[in-house]
């Protein structure tokens, strides 16, 4: 059957590429109301998923400069004709191009094998031409090998897009016609709520991301498309930010099958469970250990229930990846009975992102997750380091809750514990309150534990240092940024920095040194070039690679599309330093539409 369908698909691809093979890869041409002879960018196809986006614009531009980049005397041709006018090697040379930027790439956007096959013939039939001396060169000038091959990658996107074609990556890219079952992935933080539609064939495939940020202080923003808009006053709960998301998304509510949670603190849960009353009682007890994000999630979840009865809702947990971690680790050194009986101890967080993070990397490496030994960075607003040996968590530098170790936008991060004691007057108030009265002479109050978590959750960290939770203006206030405190930002800098190389150094002792990279995440990890820089410049005496400030500055800006993970370091230096885009809401679709016991 899967043959009939493909010799069908091959068949509509073919009667519709004509108009989809344009003159130019990136540009199409017009004529003004004045006669003149002008070019645009050409639009893309409609209903892209933003990766098939991303990637169809890389190898559209890439295209582009190979084949016609350049304008003289009326005549525009590209580097693969001025390369290809030294005789073989020159071939050989543009043989390498045409595979490494056009074809390499878009095999990123996994097409069909059998469209693959043709752009390699196209390729091939290209490189023999221009064995020909100069006529053979003019030849695959005027015949423009990458030009087409962006177009069969376009038309394949397009087709995508108007579900002609599904691809089916783990069964020799076979194609179906048939429409997917959707996931919806969704994760709640503190103020935001970001949400990510994927359909589901034997993978998946995003189809759309919102996110809404500032929800708890209003006006709220929705970014969609690449695109952010204010929200009017009523948007101020993660209620009423998923309401207004489904609105947004371009299926509809009863094509969505199957709703994943993130959860931070899962307790005792050693796997995703589908949520009943059991679970929600359970996620909702938790909520004391890590306030400032099981309670936005509760109430989304909620949202789901009453929206989507239909729907499968699943939690997923960052704890669970934690679970390896060893006793004499996991462990407080407190009445063992007690710590028991109320489930005190180490359990991790940032679990889903670690997971994203050791199968990106293992696929990056061409390695087995489970013969890997990684230092991870997730450094976000919140922020965690975790070793992993053989592809399990050794440790990681939250603990209890989220509030040990490194610090925070708003989180104090690893301090002496009676700090918060010290801190406030007002800290050292009941519930209700009113204070005790002070203890045996020390002037010392005592303290409810809701109150201490909100001082340290939501009234330290960076934020209470410089005055903003926002790190890349701390990174530029250390030079420029003439509405901060130069010093506080300077401080609040090497807070951060100070502590997580006390959190690398004590992991790559505790791997015996054999780390295979150094990994960083999360929004600060990713676009942050000079933490970075920082962190790179100071572990290259436990044998790390120096840093390749291009490739380092590059993935600062965004400009090494398509790929998940990222080396910058310089080759050949040392232990491996790479930055991974970590993906939670695509980690958690992918561990729904692979587990059968959620599809029964």
């Amino acid at each position: 059957m899967s043959f009939v369908f493909e010799k069908a698909s091959k068949k509509l691809f073919e009667k519709h590429l004509e108009q989809y093979a344009p003159k130019d890869a990136m540009y199409e041409f017009y004529t003004d109301k004045k006669g003149k002879q002008k070019r645009k960018k050409r639009p893309l196809p409609p209903d892209l998923s933003p990766r098939d986006a991303k990637i169809l614009q890389s190898v559209r531009r890439r295209a582009h400069y190979l084949d016609k980049g350049f304008h003289i005397l009326g005549f525009r041709f590209g580097w693969t004709f001025l390369i290809g006018l030294v005789p073989v090697l020159g071939d050989a040379m543009n043989a390498g191009l045409n595979y490494y930027l056009v074809v390499r790439k878009a095999r990123q956007a996994e097409p069909p094998a059998w469209i693959v096959q043709r752009m390699l013939f196209n390729m091939g039939l290209s490189t023999g031409v221009g064995l020909v001396p100069f006529v053979g060169d003019v030849a695959v000038a005027v015949w423009k090998t990458n030009s087409r091959n962006a177009a069969l990658l376009e038309e394949v996107l397009r087709l995508r897009g108007e579900e002609f074609i599904r691809l089916n990556p783990e069964d020799g890219q076979t194609i179906e016609l048939s429409t997917a079952m959707s996931i919806l992935s969704v994760n709640a933080g503190s103020s935001s709520l970001k949400v990510s539609l994927f359909k589901r064939t034997d993978s998946v495939t995003l189809e759309v991301t919102c996110t809404i940020s500032s929800i708890t202080s209003p006006p709220a923003f929705l970014t969609l498309n690449g695109s952010t808009t204010p929200l009017p006053a009523s948007i101020a709960s993660h209620a009423s930010a998923f309401t207004h998301i489904l609105s947004q998304l371009p299926s509809p509510l009863d094509s969505i099958s199957h709703i994943c949670h993130r959860v931070v603190h899962g307790g005792s849960y050693s796997r995703p469970v589908l949520i009943d009353q059991d679970a929600y009682d359970h996620i909702a007890a938790l909520s004391a250990l890590a306030p400032l994000h099981n309670a936005s999630a509760l109430d989304v979840i909620r949202a789901c229930l009453e929206s989507m009865p239909h729907a499968k809702s699943i939690a997923f947990f960052d704890t669970v990846f934690h679970n390896s971690i060893p006793k004499h680790i996991s462990a407080y050194a407190i009445d063992q009975t007690l710590a028991t009986e109320r489930g005190l101890r180490k359990y991790g967080f940032h679990g889903l992102s670690y997971a994203y993070i050791l199968r990106s990397v293992s696929t990056h490496l061409s390695r087995p997750a489970s013969s890997l030994n990684l230092i991870a960075l997730h450094l976000a607003s919140g922020a965690s380091v975790c070793a992993i040996r053989a592809g399990r968590s050794l440790d990681t530098s939250m603990g209890l809750t989220p509030l040990s170790g490194l610090p925070g936008a708003t989180r104090a991060g690893g301090v002496d514990p009676a700090l918060v004691f010290h801190y406030t007057k007002d800290a050292s108030a009941n519930v209700d309150g009113e204070e005790e009265g002070e203890g045996e002479g020390d002037g010392v109050h005592r303290l409810h534990v809701t109150q201490a978590e909100e001082v340290l959750n939501k009234q330290c960290g960076w934020k209470a240092v410089t005055g903003t939770a926002d790190f890349g203006r701390i990174v530029r206030g250390r030079d420029s940024d003439k509405g901060l405190d130069k010093d506080a930002c300077t401080l609040a800098f090497d807070i951060l920095l100070d502590r997580i190389l006390d959190s690398v150094g004590a992991y790559h002792l505790k791997l015996g040194g054999e780390v295979d990279a150094l990994v960083f995440a999360g929004g600060i990890g990713e676009r942050s070039v000079e933490l970075r820089e920082a962190v790179i410049e100071r572990v290259q005496c436990l044998g790390y690679a120096r840093i390749d400030k291009g490739r380092n500055e590059a993935v600062g800006r965004g400009q090494e599309e398509g790929e998940s993970v990222v080396d910058i370091g310089v080759q050949g230096s040392g232990k491996r330093v790479l930055v991974c885009r970590t993906d939670e809401q695509l980690e958690m679709a992918r561990a729904c539409a692979l587990d059968e016991e959620f599809w029964k």
